[in-house]
């Protein structure tokens, strides 16, 4: 007997075969995707959260110490930025704890009546000025496209440090003694500035449009004394000189006791003659001579200034964008 059709097996078509729902596959897709999420959550916090409790903890709650130089020096992080331009912070650490270093001698040395009392704040504050402005002087360098070279690092330590002591020697224990410093970070980090300063100032000086107004000063002063103006009055309004108040009267100075560019002038003009505009290291001169002797002058003069090398940062911070990450500024 032959089985009746409708009791006989069928088989399955592949579409009939048994599959995971779609909102299941869609779940566990979710899941794994949820899963990958945390992980990443994770990961991140285990990375970031260490990174951003030590910055806070050094930007807001100011750490310092070994371990935050060491980290600071292979991850170099702003303690401010100057028109855009960061002063890296291990350096002004190592500013600080120079500072400290000196403080720390002051007794010894004998000088705990001439140093001011400074807090703690207070010598952060002001190492991250000087660090603000030594970046405005080196900007302002950069500028007239002036540099410092290794010679003449040394001739300015030969010529200027060296005679102050006996040898060499000397000068390396009492730069170790004082600052903390090797020779060499001495040289880099004072001597050079000197340098740097003076090749700066003489550049500026030299500077017509830089000095624009000292020179309108002059030439109103030399305007006056040609329409017979008396050199008193006219140094009494225009000189920037101390000695304005009385006529630009200098007294007798004798040869070795002024700059060689007024001494050259004064001991070449004559009785009651009135010389030409002239420059020096400090600006614009115009002097007369009031009487002579064989080894002496006595004369009077007018200055109008030439901007400083100091007047010019201060200038230049009062208009730069800066930006302090540690050590806000303190009262004065």
């Amino acid at each position: 007997m032959q089985p009746s059709p409708s009791n006989a097996a069928e088989p399955i078509s592949p579409e009939s075969e048994v599959k995971t729902p779609v909102s299941s596959m869609e779940e566990k897709k979710f899941g794994s995707k949820k899963m990958k999420w945390v992980i990443g959550v994770i990961v991140a916090l285990i990375i970031i959260l260490p990174c951003v409790t030590f910055l806070l903890g050094v930007y807001k709650f100011e750490w310092q110490g070994p371990f935050v130089d060491r980290v600071m020096r292979a991850v170099p992080l702003p303690a401010a930025t100057v028109n855009g331009e960061w002063i890296n912070y291990a350096e002004w650490s190592r500013g600080v704890a120079t500072v400290n270093h000196f403080y720390a001698q002051k007794e010894e040395l004998g000088l705990s009546s001439s140093l001011p009392d400074l807090t703690a704040e207070q010598i952060e504050s002001n190492e991250l000025d000087r660090l603000i402005e030594q970046q405005l002087l080196e900007d302002l360098a950069a500028q007239y496209q002036i540099s410092v070279s290794p010679d003449e690092i040394e001739v300015e330590y030969t010529a200027s440090i060296l005679p102050q002591a006996t040898n060499e020697a000397e000068i390396i224990e009492t730069v170790e003694k004082l600052y903390g410093w090797t020779l060499d970070e001495f040289k880099q980090e004072i001597v050079r500035e000197v340098v740097l300063r003076a090749k700066l100032q003489t550049t500026m000086n030299a500077d017509e449009t830089f000095n624009a107004g000292a020179k309108q000063i002059i030439d109103q002063a030399k305007a006056d004394l040609t329409v017979g103006q008396a050199f008193s009055d006219v140094a009494f309004k225009y000189s920037e000189d101390g000695s304005a108040q009385d006529g630009g009267d200098l007294d007798w100075i004798e040869k070795g006791q002024t700059v060689p560019e007024f001494e050259t002038v004064a001991f070449a003009t004559a009785v009651g003659a009135t010389s030409e505009i002239f420059t020096s290291p400090y600006g614009y001169h115009i002097l007369t001579v009031l009487e002579t002797d064989e080894e002496r002058v006595h004369v009077a003069h007018i200055l109008a200034k030439f901007t400083t090398i100091d007047e010019e940062v201060v200038s230049l911070k009062d208009s730069a964008k800066i930006k302090r990450f540690v050590a806000p500024e303190t009262a004065e």
